[in-house]
């Protein structure tokens, strides 16, 4: 319901599907959740996204967020990571042909032009074997994309990168980010990295106006898609003022995409809908700002409201 109904509606005409451990790995079943996405499901969902003239993106995290215990590589295969919450080792080559047999059985079922393959928030701390922590951290950082996107550009694929570990210093201080950047030279992977990935440039502060990183990457040659964020429980009013500031910026850029991200079930229950009507408003309109106050806004919330059939916005 929420494709046919409320991403048409909305304009919204590509979903980012983060799989992970939530897929079904027949030929890697050790690296399954409980409770996954089969691939019969997975092929209705895309079934159903193109009658509505939808994109799938599937998105898998790879060398960072591999510390929990119950999920990706760190519950079938410790012995591949490092540190808490840690990363993987990119050192060691088992890491790479479990990925890639995993990825094969996504493409086969999803058959992407795209693939969002994540690296925000690396433990690079954590990287403590002998033929990594002597190394520079930007070609750890950069002979690990390579690999990846290598094998999907064979495929076909483009490949989406988050972008925060890239920022330099100057964009650290802009964002009052109090850490330093974590790469020893962002700016030098910046350079190094082929054109064709796409950067996922993630911001969710309501107290910016300007997002100098949009155009930082930009200088470098990259295609841009900025990231918001709404959730449903919270601060919501921090998501609107996000939406609102980033939507606008983005389209006095003349970007050619907006992500909005949720972070969140794919299920009713579980979605912020009042903040997808809003992010999709605003992507859509000259001026975003004050869509929860109008009238406009309310008459979508109650049409929405009477289309789903549930009391949720």
């Amino acid at each position: 319901m929420f494709i046919e109904k409320v991403m048409p509606e909305y304009k919204f005409n590509t979903l980012l599907l983060e799989l992970d451990q939530g897929f079904q790995f027949k030929n890697h079943p050790e690296m399954n959740d409980r409770k996954v996405l089969t691939h019969r499901q997975a092929k209705e969902i895309v079934a159903l996204a193109a009658e509505n003239n939808i994109e799938i993106i599937p998105e898998y995290n790879t060398f960072g967020h591999q510390g929990s215990a119950e999920i990706r590589i760190a519950g079938a295969y410790p012995q591949l990571v490092e540190g808490h919450p840690g990363s993987y080792c990119p050192a060691k080559p088992e890491v790479y042909k479990l990925h890639f047999e995993m990825f094969e059985e996504i493409l086969d079922v999803f058959r992407p032009g795209f693939f969002h393959i994540g690296h925000d928030e690396i433990a690079f701390g954590a990287i403590t074997c002998p033929k990594c922590r002597n190394r520079k951290r930007i070609d750890l950082y950069e002979e690990d994309i390579l690999k990846y996107y290598e094998f999907f550009k064979k495929k076909g694929v483009r490949i989406i990168i988050w972008g925060d570990l890239l920022w330099n210093k100057e964009i650290h201080r802009y964002y009052r980010v109090e850490t330093s950047p974590v790469l020893e030279d962002p700016e030098e992977v910046c350079r190094r990295l082929p054109k064709d990935i796409i950067i996922c440039d993630w911001n969710y502060e309501p107290c910016f106006a300007k997002f100098p990183s949009v155009d930082y990457f930009r200088k470098f040659g990259f295609d841009v898609w900025p990231a918001l964020c709404v959730q449903a429980t919270r601060e919501k009013g921090r998501f609107e003022t996000n939406i609102a500031h980033f939507s606008t910026y983005a389209k006095k850029r003349n970007l050619s995409s907006i992500v909005l991200t949720t972070w969140s079930l794919l299920s009713p229950e579980k979605l912020p809908l009042s903040g997808i009507v809003e992010a999709g408003l605003s992507f859509w309109k000259v001026n975003p700002d004050g869509w929860r106050n109008s009238r406009i806004f309310q008459d979508e919330v109650n049409h929405l409201r009477q289309s789903l059939g549930y009391l949720l916005l």
